[in-house]
């Protein structure tokens, strides 16, 4: 799977699973400071990329401060 599949698949899990469409979430997009995703929103997002992907993700990589785009980017690692 490449780059801009991950991305829009992560922003599809975003926006549908949380409920973000009057956010619009992009790359830039902080989990936390812009998503207002907090510590159990996190663990949710863990969850749900896991199923979607089919991979088992280090929790401890998922932080608040994160963007989308750091997250596509660890994505992008743990597939390749």
């Amino acid at each position: 799977m490449e780059r801009p599949e991950i991305e829009a698949e992560v922003l599809r899990v975003l926006t549908e699973e949380f409920e973000l469409e009057a956010f619009g979430p992009t790359s830039d997009s902080h989990l936390g400071e812009d998503l207002d995703l907090d510590s159990l929103d996190i663990v949710d997002l863990w969850t749900t990329l896991e199923q979607v992907f089919d991979l088992r993700l280090d929790e401890e990589q998922f932080i608040s401060d994160m963007t989308v785009s750091d997250l596509v980017d660890y994505l992008v690692t743990e597939l390749a």
